[in-house]
């Protein structure tokens, strides 16, 4: 394992940014003069992880900003995983279209591998444990789904993992090999749990909004076929209805790869060919009507188009 740099307070903003991009991975960070900026960064490695003990002050209430780019990454291969414990102050780390927001004793993970960016408030504190994407991908197969989603300081296993951590990070340095690699099974072990159940609960909140989704758009469809023969009737009036920006509701309709519109046409004339078919209507007029075509020449194109022949055949059949 490499050797680590430490960062002392009192060290340059230069100190504490090459000694992250040795430690951690190549990145990029606005520089912050030296009379505004004290950091601190403590390593222990530990069997094939190493805990790290990050500080960093901006005294004219700034806040400090990493980013790590495609570029930086085909320069700097490394692949690990980092668990963040955030400890103080609030910390902010974007992957894959996500932003966990951390405060004290939340948790969240990133993954070095892709791109990312942190954000440190003026002041903040943070413990990070570095783990190989192979240690920790054998114990949590859906690892790289986890990236950039807070684990909350409540969440069972959050702070007995936060408190491992800690202890750790302070353990004595005179541990055989031996003796290190099987605490930090058992560590990683913890750790693997907690992210493996967050998971899971991750999955249910996507379940759970997934459901709602589907609730919301069968209550929309019921809507609009309730109201079939409304010639108006348009993706505005819809959306307002049932509070929802138009936007939304062309996502929801999206889903089934499909616009609100296009879903109104197929309904209108599946409508129109069942009441020519059973007859219930007695003139091809009077069923496009009744099912909100009130431009006949646009109809009869778009039953032929929809079921090969024209609405007057059917209507005959019936």
């Amino acid at each position: 394992m490499q050797p680590y740099a430490l960062v002392r307070p009192g060290d340059s903003f230069e100190t504490w940014h090459h000694a992250t991009c040795r430690n951690y991975s190549t990145t990029q960070s606005r520089g912050v003069p030296d009379q505004h900026f004290r950091a601190s960064v403590r390593v222990r490695p530990f069997g094939p992880v190493a805990i790290s003990e990050i500080a960093s002050e901006l005294r004219n209430g700034d806040q400090l900003e990493v980013t790590r780019s495609p570029a930086d990454i085909r320069r700097d291969p490394r692949d690990d995983f980092l668990l963040w414990i955030a400890r103080s102050g609030t910390t902010w780390i974007e992957q894959d279209g996500r932003t966990a927001v951390l405060a004290p004793g939340d948790l969240a993970l990133h993954d070095q591998a892709r791109p990312f960016s942190l954000t440190f408030a003026s002041t903040s504190a943070a413990i990070m444990v570095v783990m190989p994407r192979a240690c920790l991908t054998a114990r949590v197969p859906g690892a790289e789904r986890m990236v950039a989603q807070r684990i909350a300081r409540d969440m069972p296993l959050a702070r007995l993992s936060a408190t491992l951590a800690r202890q750790v990070a302070r353990s004595p340095e005179g541990l055989t090999d031996a003796t290190a690699d099987r605490l930090c099974d058992a560590a990683l072990d913890i750790w693997s749990t907690l992210l493996d159940s967050s998971l899971d609960h991750a999955g249910e909140q996507r379940a759970a909004r997934d459901t709602a989704a589907t609730r919301r758009l069968r209550e929309v469809k019921r809507y609009m076929l309730d109201r079939l023969g409304d010639p108006d009737l348009d993706t505005v009036t819809i959306a307002h209805t049932h509070h929802v920006s138009t936007r939304t509701l062309i996502r929801m309709f999206a889903a089934e790869g499909v616009t609100p519109m296009r879903w109104l046409l197929a309904q209108r004339l599946r409508a129109t060919h069942e009441a020519l078919s059973n007859g219930s209507a007695q003139s091809v007029t009077d069923a496009a009507l009744a099912f909100g075509f009130s431009d006949l020449s646009h109809f009869s194109r778009c039953f032929r188009a929809a079921y090969g022949q024209t609405a007057q055949a059917v209507l005959r059949r019936g």
